[in-house]
């Protein structure tokens, strides 16, 4: 009887250990979104926003200092956590070695995959343009379908601040893509603000 019941056991174990690996979920956590598709490549991305006569491309990684968050706080509402190291790229003019423009590339989570981002701001905190660099294959028709595989045309040349209002009302009720690639690209250019506020302080 007590065989019977410890084989009983085993089965049901068995059982549900197989019903756990055929599960959607977790196929999908296993990387079933598919490869990465992208859009715009880093590089031609990069190029396309920081490039100019006179310029020249440099990989930073830095932390952005509390001083900085309680200036970004005070001028655009928007105080994120000091101390956390970023990567970002900065355009200086070859001759002054001022900043002139930076960039940065984010992941963001997007279903069971990811979308990666760039957004770049110029020397006057103004967003240059932001593009959806790429996403997991699964999820190509939902970027296409609603224009955002690539380039976003109406963050072209326009205002910090509207790119900040345009997060800040995604932030009240995130549900659509639209929101989702706001509040990723409204970040990423607050950041690069800062990190811009203190690279012209080091510059004085």
């Amino acid at each position: 009887m007590q065989q019977r019941i410890k084989k009983i056991s085993v089965w049901l174990i068995l059982m549900m250990l197989g019903l756990g690996l055929n599960s959607p979920a977790v196929w999908a956590h296993a990387g079933h979104a598919g490869p990465m598709v992208p859009f715009v490549k880093d590089k031609t991305a990069l190029k396309t926003l920081l490039a100019g006569k006179g310029r020249k491309l440099v990989k930073r990684k830095e932390a952005l200092a509390r001083e900085t968050a309680e200036w970004l706080a005070e001028f655009f509402n928007e105080e994120p956590a000091s101390g956390d190291i970023s990567r970002f790229f900065v355009a200086k003019d070859r001759k002054s070695g001022q900043a002139v423009a930076l960039a940065m590339i984010s992941e963001a989570p997007y279903h069971h995959g990811k979308m990666r981002l760039i957004v770049a701001i110029d020397d006057q905190s103004r967003v240059i343009g932001a593009a959806v660099l790429g996403v997991n294959k699964n999820y190509v028709q939902d970027f296409e379908a609603k224009n955002r595989a690539g380039w976003i045309d109406e963050l072209k040349a326009t205002p910090l601040s509207a790119l900040i209002d345009k997060g800040h009302q995604a932030e009240k009720e995130p549900s659509t893509l639209d929101d989702k690639i706001m509040i990723e690209l409204k970040d990423s250019a607050v950041l690069l603000s800062g990190f811009l506020h203190q690279l012209q302080k080091e510059e004085r």
